[in-house]
């Protein structure tokens, strides 16, 4: 059965779409979503993927999103910390199974997240590396180092994550300028062990790291074992160029 909708105006939870349209269709193999096109006001959202029914089936899903404004998200999912501003989004993911551990431990693809003028609600990210870099912190999990980035906001300059997977291992590379600071991640996410094996950066002007945190353990609450690499460690060059405003930016000189 195929089937296929449009509208003229969709509200739902301070999410407004205009002129949207999508269509798909159902089968005894699979729920299809061939396309689906959702303005959101100055956003456009695109999606196609395919829900199999039966266990060996590959699911799949393929989104693109266009200067998403997640204040409109954040008066949707009411998150903890409200991050202000828009992305670009494109995600290509497939898994199988169909309860959350299968899902998970078989989860691969490729999402892109990209962003510039954002703003990060009650976290002083600036304040505390400013501090870490004049002492080297101690051994903490994210729990007791929660308390000292609590509170204050975060400016973004631009933002760029690009997470690659198979099986459910996760790597990951991307960076964001704070109005100071650059500082980037790498490393592995194993969502099987629900287990991080990735490392921070906190990078000058020539990407070199001055300050780095493994970061380790479990996914909720992981650990970050702290250095200052002497002299500094060579980083690869991503997209994020220092802020203008650091400690050694184009203001600054």
């Amino acid at each position: 059965m195929r089937w296929d909708t449009s509208w003229g105006e969709l509200v739902y939870a301070g999410l407004t779409s205009r002129g949207g349209e999508a269509q798909g269709e159902i089968s005894t193999d699979s729920y299809r979503l061939r396309e689906l096109k959702l303005p959101l006001e100055k956003s456009q959202l695109r999606a196609e993927g395919e829900w199999r029914r039966d266990d060996l089936g590959l699911h799949q899903l393929t989104v693109q999103a266009k200067q998403l404004d997640l204040d409109k998200l954040n008066a949707l999912l009411h998150p903890t910390h409200e991050l202000a501003g828009n992305l670009d989004l494109e995600a290509d993911l497939h898994s199988q199974g169909h309860d959350s551990q299968s899902l998970l431990r078989e989860l691969g693809g490729t999402l892109r997240l990209e962003g510039k003028e954002l703003f990060l609600d009650g976290i002083r990210l600036d304040n505390y590396l400013d501090g870490a870099l004049q002492q080297l912190p101690k051994r903490s999990n994210f729990a007791a180092l929660y308390p000292q980035i609590e509170g204050g906001d975060t400016g973004i300059n631009q933002l760029a994550l690009h997470v690659q997977g198979e099986a459910g291992q996760l790597t990951l590379d991307g960076a964001l300028a704070s109005i100071t600071h650059l500082l980037a991640v790498r490393g592995k996410l194993d969502l099987t062990r629900q287990q991080w094996q990735s490392e921070l950066g906190v990078l000058n002007q020539q990407h070199c790291a001055e300050l780095t945190a493994r970061m380790t353990g479990a996914l909720a609450n992981p650990d970050f074992s702290f250095k200052s690499p002497t002299p500094c460690q060579p980083w690869p060059k991503g997209q994020v160029a220092y802020p203008p405003q650091g400690r050694r930016g184009a203001l600054r000189d």
